[in-house]
């Protein structure tokens, strides 16, 4: 009797001091690589008692290899803050208990500091009711709004979500994958250029990235950059906060760089300047290290670009046309890359040419540029066949150079100057060169650009091995600057410039650039240019190009059947010291060309009445 009794009392107070629920609950399985973290979502509803409980999904209970070693990085409140509470912190083996929980969106993040074995663990939240045990919502990514995309090894695609002050529930992103050979990286940026990053380790299939309270932080666009750094898979994307835009002004170029000390040069158009200016560069050759290497506003200003650790940003950029250089700090080779940005790359399409070169031909185009000209000039060249590379180059009015080569199998040539008007007043020179290869290239500019119409070019057979030749070229007004130009039409030949005088027998300096040179504001007259064949191996034909047009003048013959004479080409032509160029541009002695009222004139007539003592 006193048995049963005492049975009976166990059971009731079993009932009434065990926490009960209505089902049979499955605690959420996670998994953490080591090394790398994990998060998970917790939906808490009420303000009563919050447990938390992580553990081993599959502990080794034979001991036949040590258990995972898993600890709690953190545990926030919707807010952002992290508990300090007994159990939040440190080995996963215990229960965290939190006493008046914010009602919202928790995240719990843990690291897998040694795994051993599949790293899975089990992750519950639950309160109490009354004694009941009510479990709250864990969330796993399979739980979030997913969508696939097609991802290319070295591809990089912008997404974006706009966030309101309101959004408080935390930002989690996560990004899944097949292939175990594929590797990615991720990186979130808040619209004040605050980073959240995660990259994928060796047979990861996976990556996360979340942001506390993203509300709080700033509100607008915030990005999402997802890149290809090894293989192509298809990527779903998983995010609690809907579906991500794709960012509709980005763009993605491919490009190389051939030299150590090459540049590439990028105009970047920016026309919403809520978008923050983002940049992502990705070499796709081992042993290469590029760099973006200089930023400009659309006032010609350099500006600081922040590092976001898989690129740079801009916040707010300002409204025009932006200028991105990349450059190598060393490469192993050829260094091909990959370069994305979220906003276009900047197409002149306000003045169009279309130019049909032969192999090794020059055209030069000018522009007037004045003072109040800011907007910086751009200048485009593209062509269909990938056997012809180009040259392009600007020259201001005083004569500072740009160039940009195009090689391999590029099919465009880009270059930019910054802010003309703060250079230079006066005429600009454009030049269009096609290294090798002929056909029809397309010129593009934000200036209009017309053909110079003094130019002129020679096309020379052979020269010899430290053979000088000197060219005459008639300059007959000082409106534009005096550039030429040469390219030898066989590989391993070397052909220079190497001495330049004006019309007084001055030899003069000249501005280099990567084909020729230029002088500022050239005295009128017969301008002396000596070319030298400085490395040759066999008969080195070239081309030599200017902007004025050449003339035999000055090669000692005075060629009348050239149209030369004392007025026209004088320094063949001159006359001695007793004559004058004559009215018909033939020497006359001086005598007989002096007028009939003239002193000299009345000597000639009385010379026989004039006694010589």
């Amino acid at each position: 009797m006193y048995i049963k009794a005492a049975i009976y009392a166990i059971i009731i107070l079993s009932l009434l001091t065990s926490p009960i629920h209505a089902e049979v609950y499955e605690p959420i399985v996670g998994k953490v690589s080591e090394g790398d973290t994990s998060f998970f979502l917790i939906d808490v509803t009420k303000e009563d008692a919050l447990t938390i409980t992580l553990s081993l999904h599959q502990p080794d209970l034979v001991q036949t290899i040590p258990d995972d070693e898993i600890t709690i990085i953190g545990i926030y409140d919707p807010s952002g803050g992290m508990m300090t509470d007994e159990g939040c912190s440190g080995e996963i083996l215990r229960t965290c208990k939190i006493y008046n929980p914010t009602p919202g969106t928790w995240l719990v993040e843990v690291k897998g500091d040694r795994i051993y074995g599949t790293g899975e663990i089990n992750v519950q939240a639950s309160h109490l009711i009354q004694n009941w045990q009510v479990y709250y919502n864990v969330y796993e990514q399979d739980d979030y709004t997913s969508e696939r995309y097609d991802m290319e090894q070295y591809s990089m695609i912008f997404f974006e979500k706009y966030i309101s002050t309101s959004d408080r529930d935390h930002f989690a992103i996560m990004g899944e994958w097949s292939d175990y050979a594929a590797k990615y990286d991720m990186t979130l940026i808040s619209p004040n250029l605050k980073t959240s990053q995660d990259i994928s380790e060796e047979d990861e299939t996976d990556l996360q990235l979340y942001y506390l309270a993203p509300g709080s932080e700033a509100e607008g666009s915030w990005i999402i950059l997802l890149r290809s750094l090894k293989g192509f898979s298809p990527v779903t994307l998983y995010t609690d906060y809907g579906y991500l835009d794709e960012v509709a002004t980005q763009q993605l170029i491919a490009d190389e760089i051939k030299k150590a000390d090459e540049t590439k040069e990028y105009p970047i158009l920016v026309t919403d300047t809520s978008m923050p200016l983002i940049l992502s560069l990705m070499e796709k050759q081992s042993g290469d290290n590029l760099m973006i290497s200089k930023v400009f506003n659309p006032l010609g200003t350099e500006v600081a670009c922040t590092d976001i650790g898989t690129g740079c940003a801009i916040q707010d950029p300002q409204e025009g046309i932006w200028l991105v250089d990349i450059s190598a700090q060393s490469i192993t080779g050829t260094a091909p890359f990959n370069f994305a940005s979220t906003h276009n790359t900047y197409e002149p399409k306000d003045f169009m040419i279309s130019e049909s070169l032969d192999s090794n031909d020059i055209v030069f185009y000018e522009t007037y540029i004045k003072t109040q000209d800011k907007e910086h000039i751009v200048a485009v060249a593209d062509w269909k066949d990938s056997g012809t590379n180009v040259e392009l180059a600007i020259i201001s009015a005083n004569v500072i150079a740009k160039t940009s080569h195009s090689a391999g199998d590029e099919k465009n040539a880009r270059l930019y100057s910054l802010s003309p008007g703060n250079v230079a007043e006066g005429k600009w020179v454009v030049q269009l060169a096609s290294l090798e290869g002929a056909g029809e290239v397309n010129i593009s500019s934000n200036y209009n650009l017309t053909k110079v119409q003094t130019q002129d070019q020679r096309s020379i057979n052979n020269i010899a091995q430290d053979e000088v030749q000197k060219f005459f070229i008639s300059v007959e007004e000082t409106d534009i600057p005096l550039v030429m130009s040469l390219i030898e039409k066989q590989s391993g030949d070397d052909v220079a410039i190497s001495h330049i005088f004006n019309p007084d027998g001055t030899e003069i300096q000249c501005s280099v650039f990567a084909s020729g040179c230029s002088v500022q504001d050239p005295m009128v007259g017969i301008w002396r240019v000596d070319v030298l064949g400085k490395s040759i191996t066999g008969t080195a034909p070239y081309v030599f190009a200017a902007t004025y047009e050449f003339t035999d003048c000055g090669n000692e013959v005075c060629e009348a059947d050239l149209g030369e004479n004392c007025r026209s080409c004088a320094i063949d032509c001159g006359c001695n010291q007793f004559e004058t160029c004559g009215q018909s541009n033939v020497c006359v002695s001086i005598a007989r060309e002096a007028p009939e009222d003239s002193f000299m004139e009345k000597i000639h007539q009385n010379k026989f009445n004039i006694l010589i003592i």
